[in-house]
């Protein structure tokens, strides 16, 4: 188990968290997956999407012949929270935004072309304004000012795992269209921006946006 660096001193789960965890994966196709926060495996090896969880993403890479390593993997916090709750715990808020310097360092020094919030928590944290949940959101590419990016979400590896295994073909499609996008780029694509306005290359290239409103 890796020992918590002092940048976490003063955060809520300073104490409470297990362990910490870092990144894995090359990220050389471009895309950052971004989750919520450690389970005990992960905590254990400071490994994300290791353990059951892991073992059930690795198998719908497979599927769709993708290779886990051209990924970089991170988390929106990067320790273990009590019981495994994050989501709507007291010590959320506090907790993300603690953690939140993390996060934007992967990015700031990968500069992904694209990134993927899997599950509801790495959705608020990656697009904190999306107007609707991830099962509305899922599969969609929103434009990130933040962070000069697509981002695309999907579920978490662990919400499939726990039964939900309809949603797998879900999971592989969306992981293909991050893919690419950061491959291919968005030329003669159009997609949506946090606020559900539409967007496309040309409005980003001229800073300006569609006004009407579409639904996710």
């Amino acid at each position: 188990m890796l020992a918590k660096p002092d940048d976490c001193r003063g955060c809520p789960l300073e104490h409470l968290g297990r362990g910490f965890g870092t990144t894995d994966g090359t990220g050389r196709n471009g895309v950052l997956i971004v989750l919520e926060a450690l389970g005990k495996y992960e905590a254990d090896t400071g490994i994300p999407l290791s353990g059951k969880s892991g073992d059930v993403f690795d198998t719908m890479l497979r599927r769709g012949n993708l290779v886990r390593q051209d990924f970089k993997i991170f988390n929106s916090v990067n320790c273990q929270p009590p019981n495994n709750t994050l989501r709507g715990a007291s010590y959320e808020h506090d907790a993300l935004a603690h953690c939140a310097p993390y996060l934007d360092r992967v990015i700031a020094d990968m500069r992904p072309r694209c990134l993927v919030a899997a599950g509801a928590v790495a959705l608020r944290r990656l697009l904190p304004d999306c107007p609707v949940g991830i099962s509305d959101a899922r599969g969609y590419p929103c434009w990130s000012e933040t962070y000069a990016t697509w981002v695309v979400p999907t579920f978490h590896p662990a919400h499939i795992l726990r039964g939900q295994t309809a949603l797998t073909l879900v999971f592989i499609h969306d992981l293909l269209r991050a893919v690419e996008i950061a491959k291919e780029g968005f030329e003669n694509l159009q997609f949506v921006d946090e606020m559900g306005h539409v967007i496309t290359e040309d409005d980003r290239s001229s800073d300006s946006l569609i006004d009407d409103d579409i639904p996710f």
